[in-house]
């Protein structure tokens, strides 16, 4: 995996040429205005609430090795999670967390690169599952029991359902270790090749060198999980509150402000959101795109420009900026000094 920080510059600038745009369209004064009647009580609550969601995202990792008695700390575990999380805001590359997060775990006792897979595999599967069961419900309580239109197109939303689901199926082939088994006994060569060629930095990392051993590892710990029933239930459980998060979090920012809009409908709008956030694989944080999507969807569902613009770019500060503010602090304590990362991120 090579780390480009020229690259990353360049659209990181890109990014905030966005956001400057996107600043001087939404009549920055008025903003400001709307800003400073800020409740900072309530917006502290706000913060608060996207902090814990941060924990629960490490610790529903934590509750899956467990699952499969890895030994390790919850501290660490924590610690690797937002490193990683913080990796990932500067260098946005497809599933960089997750590969930072199997880089750390693997050779820790009674793990295995395979366990490493395993669990980080099921746990980006659990948001997933999260992010299609949080929509259905509140596309339903908006729709169903409230009575009110939606503001956003059913097509939109079965794109962002078919998105999650098709990450969801990619995952679990991924675990399906005697498919897996059986397709690479019959192309070892041409997969081999394939590895050799562009995925070596990755497979290094992540001590792939014996393609079958891996998958045995990995049969053997997706049958740990499905006997720890209680375990996989409370990962779920822990990851479905982070997802909810960032919902919370825009809600509290709107009632620091003053300003009503319904909970479940802001859990469809940033659903949106977080679809454009997945995708995002060029500008660091997504700074620029997120904040005029997010002002958008609530300019969609008749919140005012300028209000929709301060409830934006509260809560960003607080789903982003301060979000990692705490994973960098974390990264100088925890990342830097004790995770190796020599394997990622290497020239050849």
């Amino acid at each position: 995996m090579r780390l480009r920080p020229s690259k990353t510059l360049i659209f990181a600038l890109t990014g905030l040429i966005i956001f400057l745009i996107y600043f001087m369209l939404v009549n920055p004064l008025n903003v400001l205005n709307h800003i400073r009647r800020l409740n900072l009580a309530i917006y502290a609550l706000a913060v608060a609430i996207d902090y814990l969601g941060l924990l629960a995202f490490g610790v529903s990792w934590y509750i899956l090795l467990r699952g499969v008695n890895v030994d390790v700390s919850l501290k660490d575990v924590i610690g690797a999670t937002l490193f990683s999380l913080f990796m990932l805001a500067i260098f946005p590359i497809p599933m960089g967390s997750e590969l930072i997060r199997m880089h750390y775990i693997k050779d820790k006792k009674n793990s295995s690169s395979g366990k490493a897979v395993a669990t980080v595999l099921v746990h980006r599967i659990m948001y997933n599952l999260a992010f299609m069961l949080m929509i259905a419900l509140a596309v339903f309580i908006v729709k169903v029991v409230y009575g009110y239109k939606f503001p956003v197109q059913s097509r939109i939303l079965l794109l962002l359902m078919g998105f999650a689901g098709c990450c969801i199926a990619v995952f679990a082939f991924a675990l399906n270790a005697n498919t897996l088994k059986k397709i690479y006994n019959r192309y070892s060569d041409k997969i081999q090749a394939y590895i050799n060629k562009y995925l070596m930095d990755y497979a290094k990392a992540l001590n792939l060198n014996d393609i079958n051993t891996v998958l045995e590892e990995i049969e053997a710990t997706m049958r740990e999980l499905q006997e720890r029933k209680l375990h996989i239930a409370a990962a779920f459980a822990m990851t479905a509150f982070h997802w909810t998060t960032g919902a919370i979090t825009a809600y509290l920012v709107a009632r620091a402000l003053n300003f009503y809009i319904s909970f479940w409908l802001i859990v469809a709008l940033y659903a949106v959101v977080e679809f454009i956030q997945e995708i995002n694989i060029v500008i660091p944080g997504g700074v620029g795109i997120i904040e005029s999507s997010l002002t958008m969807v609530f300019i969609a569902v008749g919140v005012p420009l300028p209000i929709a613009a301060a409830i934006t770019i509260l809560t960003r500060l607080a789903t982003y900026w301060l979000e990692k503010l705490l994973c960098g602090l974390v990264s100088v304590y925890f990342g830097f000094r004790t995770l190796d990362l020599s394997g990622l991120g290497e020239e050849p």
